[in-house]
């Protein structure tokens, strides 16, 4: 009973206010050479924990759009049918997003996203009725932090897409200057072990050079490597 009267409360949803819709942001420019992009678009309303279903309906209303952050920083705020894409040094990252009203009971599901140098990933951020990590979201976007509390009766989640939606348009781009998760920063990096000193510093340069490591982090490893040897 309770899944149907939030069901016909979202239809029955017209008199709600859609917050202003944002200028296009058309001054996009590639991707730099080692740095990875994240999109993420207003994705939907699903009244079950099946996120695949039709029985779904695009968020709008001010209580059901509004800021995403990326490792508790805002990168950007969205409306119906925009996205806003943002660029990463390679590791993981904590995204999630707070709506610009207050729905009821509403829980915020912190999703963990981890992403490989020149990868470009693409998410959405949705509301699903009634469901709890235990249903298995951490497959879809690669890991969950933190926990929905059991009296939520709509969460708000980041969920993992094929692609960009075709209808959503540009409305917000940032260069993240905060730095993944150290412990699984940069695992896309052969271990160099058992390599020649050549070997390693030719590593270095390679990850100074794709903005992987700064340059006061290269000198600082690099002088570690020759005195060694």
């Amino acid at each position: 009973m309770r899944n149907l009267l939030l069901l016909v409360f979202f239809l029955l949803a017209g008199c709600g206010t859609a917050p202003q819709s944002h200028t296009e942001y058309t001054n996009l420019t590639p991707l730099d050479k080692g740095w990875c992009r994240i999109y993420v678009s207003t994705g939907r309303f699903y009244h079950s924990s099946d996120t695949n279903s039709s029985l779904s309906n695009k968020l709008w209303r001010i209580e059901e759009v509004g800021s995403v952050y990326a490792n508790g920083i805002k990168i950007g705020d969205l409306a119906k049918d925009e996205s806003v894409a943002v660029d990463v040094l390679p590791g993981t990252y904590e995204f999630h997003w707070i709506p610009g009203g207050e729905p009821y009971k509403f829980c915020t599901v912190k999703a963990a996203v981890t992403i490989t140098p020149g990868e470009t990933k693409y998410f959405t951020s949705d509301m699903v009725n009634n469901v709890s990590v235990a249903w298995g979201l951490a497959g879809a976007v690669g890991g969950l932090i933190g926990s929905a509390a059991t009296e939520c009766n709509i969460n708000g989640v980041i969920l993992e897409r094929p692609s960009l939606d075709p209808e959503s348009k540009l409305v917000a781009y940032a260069k993240f200057s905060g730095k993944p998760t150290p412990a699984i920063a940069d695992t896309s990096k052969p271990s160099s072990v058992d390599s020649s000193p050549s070997q390693k510093l030719r590593e270095l340069d390679s990850l100074k050079k794709d903005g992987v490591i700064t340059e006061t982090e290269y000198q600082q490893k690099k002088k570690e490597l020759l005195e060694k040897f």
